[in-house]
């Protein structure tokens, strides 16, 4: 903002002294400092050295010199008059006023308003003074009168023009230099700028000044700024100032800076959002979003090419803020092979961007994609073991990262081929082609397959292949029944040789006599006839042919001998089988005998019967312990084409040899077939000394006995559910007791099951890693401990709910009976009657409940385990040990294993309730019970009868047609505790 502007006014004095006679006159001009258009005082001040000397004159000029004919007349003393003569103008008072003060012997000049024009100049004050008759002496000073016209006004501009003196805004582009002029008009001296932008300067320019018709100067300043964005919204100030410690005026503009998009500001993106630098890679036939973002102000305008050929205009979004926006434009291309090696270009421009060289980000595409086609060269034809060599060549491929995998193709599946060998891949116009060699040397196995040669990279699919075959692989003939090298048969009967060959091309086969002379139809019709057969072989071009030569009317002394077959394909050497004809034998010994089972008495053996010497054959089978040389015959001949035996009585744990011979009407032959086993160890068991006791209530196994050498004790168990029973444990290899739970889930890869769980265990007894048979373990239980009485009172029978104990008996609610009946005529049965189940009549007759009638009528009875007695508190009733004389014979039934129902009577003094016991016959079964217990606030008469009848239940034997006592539930209580049930 422009301020008013002062002028200063400063005179500056230089003295000249007229000496005449020794300096008697000194004069002196001096003026005080002031502005234009303010007022501003000269005073002349004079001294007179001699007494002698009078004041004579006291005159004023205005002029470079005194003498100059410029000079102005000002003022006059003459005649040392008190009041001046003014002239030139001078005498206006309203703008001057001159005087002189005889006693001070100083005159002023008062200019009430400097006018730079007219008043700016040099000075003079020239004093006269005279010595009467005798001389005058003068003597004149002068002094520059120097206006200082101080800054009113300053103007801002650019290219553009000037800015307003306030409120003004410049329009600048980031990076683009930008020059601003500051002008201060009608000042003198010249002014000095200041320039600052944000606090901050600037690059300052040149000062120039420049003179008036009036004389008056205009300043000039320059300054550069290189403008960026974070002069966005800052002030650019100007200020002049042409008098020290004056401050001059300052002019404002607020920056409003344009960011064009520059490549520094712009990026791109794939579709996972990874910035892209020099290249991408598009699978073949995928799309791919690329994204470009721009950072500009205003919003940027966005274009994306491809190779150079426009795609698109995304114009830029409008009312998106003040600052810098960044613009973001996606755009997608779905990959071909022809878009490999294109470049994707995104370009980013505002209204300030220069059009011939707007930035952009660009990228290359790479199109991964296989090879336009696979191609396998060679030949199908192949000889068996000689190599072949097959080329694989694929093309155009994109990365060079591809391989060629080849493989054998047959009915069983591709199996892959390696050591092929592989050039390096050739580049052409960005893409790859891609060479293997495969050295096949082929088998008569690989007949009628085929070779395939796959490109694969990555996970690729499909994969490009091509398929070569099927392959015709020729081997030579070879003959398949070698063993059959003897024919039995008797006198006058017909005999058969067989010779089969196989091969590729098909083989030829020839028989020889016995005086090596062919033998074909022709040589006699009715002594042999010889028939060919052709099948497939092995494959598609590999056949079999099987030749049988008939031999009829056998005569031992002329037809017994060497026959022979030779079999050729003009493939490699021919293959001969000879067959000799000759009449009945011994049988050969049998082959692959093994032992398939063991216990610790047994052993089962089994073999494969070996030619049978033209007659039917059995076999004997001997064992002897392998420290024995004695050889002991098992049992009777085996016959009737079996070939299995189980030899009994043997020792345990003991190494034995078994032989097999085979034998038929001829004779028996003398060579044998042996195989060795071992028997089992005897299973774990009291006779051996070894005890191995389940505990099924803390699930605990103890084993005890074990001394035998290098021995242990393998569990087994059997959980609920399951049909099976499975390992539990390592081998216990010393006396010693070990908790299921623990000790099976060291062996189990499921979670740990619960000792609840084992339906059964069994052992065996190891000895040197052989196990003998699994035995069922001892189940044992907790022992019962002794019923411990305070004197003077017994074990509690029956709990009373006031009283402290309550005792319930657990009354099975169905009872086992059969019965037979016969309907017919009502007679009386002579049939044996068996017990059936029959429920008792211990609840209402009603059929509310039917289900509880039957629900437990086909479960057997079992008894339960021994009663443990159960101590008398000391708080106990005295009344309770008047049935000290019922024994405690029977475990406890456990409170919470029992459930009640309802309510099914009542008698003189007792409850009847039906309930659910659960696992009072059988693990984790509920059976239906009833359960008798007293009333609230029994008498002892009444306790004592319901212990009367507790004894009497007790001493009754089992019968299926009587209710049977099951157990007691049993529990101590504070009078004031609940009752059981």
């Amino acid at each position: 903002m422009a301020s008013l502007m002062k002028i200063v006014v400063i005179v500056i004095g230089l003295p000249y002294f007229y000496r005449v006679h020794g300096q008697i006159l000194t004069v002196n001009l001096q003026s005080d400092e002031s502005y234009s258009w303010n007022p501003s005082t000269l005073s002349c001040s004079y001294t007179v050295s001699g007494a002698r000397y009078n004041f004579w004159n006291l005159q004023w000029y205005k002029g470079i010199t005194i003498s100059d004919p410029l000079a102005i007349s000002i003022a006059d003393f003459f005649g040392g008059i008190s009041s001046p003569r003014l002239f030139n103008g001078y005498d206006d008072t309203s703008k001057y006023t001159l005087s002189r003060d005889s006693a001070s012997s100083i005159s002023t000049l008062h200019i009430l308003s400097v006018n730079f024009t007219k008043d700016s100049g040099r000075y003079w004050c020239r004093v006269t003074v005279i010595d009467p008759g005798v001389s005058q002496e003068q003597d004149s000073d002068s002094t520059e009168l120097v206006i200082f016209v101080l800054p009113t006004s300053i103007t801002l501009s650019d290219s553009d023009g000037p800015f307003p003196p306030t409120g003004g805004k410049s329009y600048l582009v980031d990076g683009v230099i930008h020059e601003y002029t500051c002008r201060v008009p009608d000042i003198d001296p010249g002014a000095s700028f200041a320039w600052s932008v944000g606090g901050g300067g600037l690059t300052l320019g040149t000062t120039t000044d420049t003179t008036g018709s009036y004389g008056l100067i205009t300043s000039t300043g320059t300054a550069i700024l290189s403008p960026t964005w974070s002069n966005h919204g800052q002030v650019l100030q100007c200020q002049a100032s042409n008098k020290n410690g004056h401050a001059g005026v300052n002019v404002e503009v607020v920056l409003d800076v344009k960011v064009p998009p520059r490549v520094s500001r712009m990026s791109l993106h794939d579709s996972r959002g990874s910035r892209l630098d020099v290249s991408v890679d598009i699978d073949e036939g995928k799309q791919e979003t690329f994204t470009c973002k721009a950072q500009s102000r205003p919003a940027a305008k966005m274009e994306w090419f491809l190779d150079d050929t426009s795609q698109g205009v995304i114009d830029a979004p409008i009312g998106v803020g003040d600052g810098l926006i960044n613009t973001t434009s996606s755009w997608s291309l779905t990959a071909v092979r022809g878009n490999h090696g294109q470049r994707v270009k995104c370009e980013a421009s505002t209204a300030e961007s220069d059009i011939n060289a707007l930035p952009y980000v660009t990228v290359t595409v790479n199109v991964n994609g296989p090879p336009d086609n696979v191609f396998i060269s060679g030949m199908t034809l192949m000889t068996e073991d000689v190599a072949s060599t097959l080329t694989c060549t694929a093309a155009n491929a994109y990365p060079e990262h591809w391989s060629l995998v080849w493989s054998n193709v047959s009915s069983n599946g591709d199996i892959n081929i390696p050591g092929a060998t592989s050039d390096p891949p050739l580049s052409t116009n960005g893409r790859y082609t891609f060479t293997s060699r495969l050295d096949l040397t082929p088998s008569r196995h690989d007949n009628g397959n085929s070779i395939r040669c796959a490109a694969r990279w990555n996970s690729w699919t499909p994969e490009p292949l091509d398929t070569f075959g099927p392959l015709n692989v020729q081997h030579e003939a070879i003959i398949t029944n070698k063993g059959m090298t003897e024919e039995v048969v008797k006198d006058g009967g017909s005999a058969s040789l067989t010779c089969i060959a196989e091969g590729n091309p098909k083989p030829t086969m020839q028989w020889y006599d016995l005086n090596n002379t062919v033998v074909t139809n022709e040589t006699d019709t009715a002594k042999f006839v010889l028939v060919n057969v052709i099948t497939g072989g092995e494959g598609v071009y590999g056949l079999q042919v099987t030749s049988t030569l008939t031999i009829n009317d056998i005569d031992s002394g002329l037809d017994f001998g060497m026959y022979t077959c030779i079999s050729t394909n003009g493939i490699g050497e021919e293959d001969m089988l000879k067959v000799n004809l000759t009449g009945t034998r011994r049988p050969d010994k049998p082959s692959s005998v093994m032992i398939t089972g063991q216990t610790a008495q047994s052993l089962t053996v089994a073999w494969t019967a070996g030619y049978d010497g033209g007659e039917e054959q059995s076999f004997r089978v001997a064992y002897l312990k392998t420290s024995d040389s004695t050889e002991t015959r098992a049992g009777n001949n085996v016959t009737g084409g079996k070939t299995t035996y189980l030899v009994t009585g043997l020792e345990d744990y003991t190494k034995y040899e078994i032989r097999v011979y085979a034998k038929n009407i001829i004779g028996e032959n003398t060579d044998y077939a042996k195989v060795v086993g071992h028997t089992l160890p005897k299973s774990p068991s009291p006779n051996l000394g070894i005890t191995v006791e389940y505990n099924t209530d803390d699930g605990t196994v103890k084993v005890t006995g074990l001394r035998i050498e290098n021995s242990c004790i393998q569990l087994e168990v059997k959980y609920e559910g399951s049909d099976t029973r499975q390992e539990c444990g390592k081998c216990i290899a010393s006396n010693r007791t070990v908790t299921l739970s623990e000790w099976c889930a060291a062996s189990q890869k499921r979670r740990r099951r619960a000792v609840g769980d084992i339906e059964d265990v069994r052992a065996k007894l190891c000895i040197g890693g052989l196990c003998s048979e699994a035995a069922p373990a001892k189940q044992v239980k907790d022992p019962i401990p002794e019923l411990n009485r305070p004197a003077g009172s017994t074990g509690i029978i029956v709990g009373v709910v006031v009283a402290v104990v309550v005792l319930t008996l657990v009354i099975l609610l169905g009872v086992h009976a059969k019965r037979r009946f016969k309907f017919r005529n009502h007679s009386k049965q002579d049939n044996e009657t068996q017990c059936t189940a029959k429920s008792l009549s211990l609840k209402p007759t009603s059929s509310k409940s039917p289900r509880y009638a039957d629900t437990d009528a086909q479960s057997p009875y079992q008894e339960i385990t021994e009663l443990a007695a159960i101590k008398q508190p000391a708080y106990q009733d005295q009344v309770v040990a008047t049935y000290s004389n019922v024994t405690m014979e029977r475990k406890a039934f456990p409170r919470d294993q029992l459930k009640i129902i309802k309510e099914l009577g009542q008698g003189a003094f007792g409850l009847v309730l039906l309930a659910q016991a659960t696992g009072i016959t059988e693990r984790s079964k509920v059976t239906l019970v009833a359960v008798k217990t007293l009333k609230d606030g029994a008498s002892k008469t009444d306790k004592d009868g319901l212990m009367k009848e507790l004894d009497l239940m007790k001493k009754l034997p089992d019968h299926c047609n009587v209710v049977r006592l099951l157990g007691f539930c049993i529990n101590d209580v504070h009078p004031q505790g609940p009752s059981c049930p």
